[in-house]
């Protein structure tokens, strides 16, 4: 009997967080997305985009023995660099992974266990290695920082709450590049809590909120390059470092900013629409370069977020269905909150992640992998696809004698495929 109460009790609660959450969240959201920046069709998948299934036949490597989302990686002497959601950035050589250091307090969480910044631990994502050997990196949770991986002292350079010098502060750190004389630019994708907002929220309604950031080693001041881009991801500079180029996660485009020349400080389009949300951009080595589109979109296959984006110039369809699985997700918190006054249900969390995971996936197609080669002229000469999956949700590829790393934020392995 007090089981069936507990029950009725957890169901109720359960049905009030959506009622209140949709009343309070969802109307809100909808009342002001007014004319929000809108993307192109999906290409089709000709020339260079045809499709193919060379990443099905990547390797994954240390799955499930490194720890959760190498979102980023760096190689130097034959070892490879990665960080995870944990706080902790690894080292890998000849099958085996160590410790360099770990972001955080004693007791601090993984980035996705919880939405509270101050039981979070870091997390790193973009990182590169200086000319001095130092790795920096640039971490969701900490901001800007140089690790000695010799020593694994850490030396901050820009923290989250850093002030630049129009009062801006970093926020939400994600990738990095190095000029040769050490001069360091990093993306920051939003100004507010709004940059760890689920990825269907930013899509909605994307805002101008994110920075590209120019910090000076050698004053150790900050400076804001560009202000309100849309989601600004990956970041390179080009090989005479007189432009650099970004990817707009969430527009599905690269931009181009001139730091030299007669167009110095012009903002233009580089490649635009792409074929899914571009990610980090990493240089092969052989004067063209890669980027990794986290989730592609997939011509003819349309994904449920794009058959709702047909009715309305104001996405209701969209605002409301996710909004209402998001709330979902939600309620479930509030759920287990209750429970554990009377009894742990771990099926609950089972039951969340699942919802978490078809929201991720139903956008676009968060289950095909797809890697994009391009030269520094905005032109694609290929792509790699993994229609079964086998690596997916990619954010970098990293070429390295022949063979390309891929990583992802949100899987438990390291991706490697023999380039032919």
């Amino acid at each position: 009997m007090a089981f069936k109460c507990v029950l009725k009790l957890l169901a109720k609660c359960f049905v009030l967080v959506i009622l209140v959450g949709l009343f309070f969240t969802v109307v809100p959201r909808f009342m002001r997305v007014g004319s929000p920046a809108r993307v192109k069709p999906a290409p089709e998948f000709l020339g260079p985009l045809t499709r193919n299934n060379a990443l099905d036949y990547a390797e994954r490597m240390f799955e499930g023995k490194i720890g959760f989302g190498p979102e980023s990686l760096a190689i130097q002497d034959g070892y490879l660099y990665t960080g995870v959601s944990d706080g902790r950035i690894l080292r890998i050589k000849n099958n085996k992974a160590e410790q360099v250091i770990k972001m955080g307090t004693p007791g601090c969480v993984s980035y996705y266990e919880t939405s509270d910044e101050r039981k979070r631990c870091g997390y790193p994502l973009g990182m590169r290695f200086d000319k001095n050997g130092d790795l920096i990196v640039a971490d969701g949770v900490k901001g800007l920082y140089r690790v000695n991986v010799k020593t694994k002292a850490i030396n901050f350079l820009a923290p989250r709450g850093a002030k630049s010098d129009d009062g801006s502060e970093v926020y939400f750190a994600n990738d990095v590049d190095l000029g040769k004389n050490g001069d360091i630019y990093f993306t920051d994708v939003t100004q507010s809590p709004e940059g760890a907002s689920p990825y269907w929220m930013l899509l909605i309604a994307p805002r101008p909120k994110g920075r590209i950031f120019h910090y000076d080693p050698t004053t150790k001041k900050l400076h804001t390059v560009i202000d309100a881009v849309y989601y600004p991801n990956g970041i390179q500079l080009s090989p005479n470092e007189d432009f650099l180029i970004f990817s707009q996660h969430i527009l599905h485009n690269v931009m181009k900013y001139h730091l030299k020349g007669p167009k110095q400080g012009q903002l233009e389009v580089f490649m635009d629409n792409l074929p899914g949300l571009p990610d980090n951009i990493r240089p092969s080595g052989r004067g063209t370069y890669w980027i990794g589109l986290y989730t592609p979109r997939v011509p003819d296959e349309p994904s449920l977020w794009e058959r709702l984006d047909c009715c309305s110039h104001f996405q209701i369809g969209q605002l409301f269905v996710y909004g209402f699985l998001e709330l979902v997700v939600s309620a479930f918190d509030a759920v287990k909150y209750v429970a554990k006054f009377y009894q742990p249900f771990p099926i609950l969390d089972e039951m969340q992640n699942e919802v978490r995971n078809f929201i991720t996936n139903s956008v676009h197609h968060g289950d095909y992998g797809l890697i994009v080669e391009f030269n520094m002229n905005g032109e694609i000469l290929r792509t790699l696809h993994s229609p079964h999956g086998i690596v997916n949700k990619v954010s970098q590829a990293t070429e390295h004698e022949g063979t390309l790393y891929i990583t992802s934020p949100v899987n438990n392995f390291i991706g490697k495929y023999k380039l032919k």
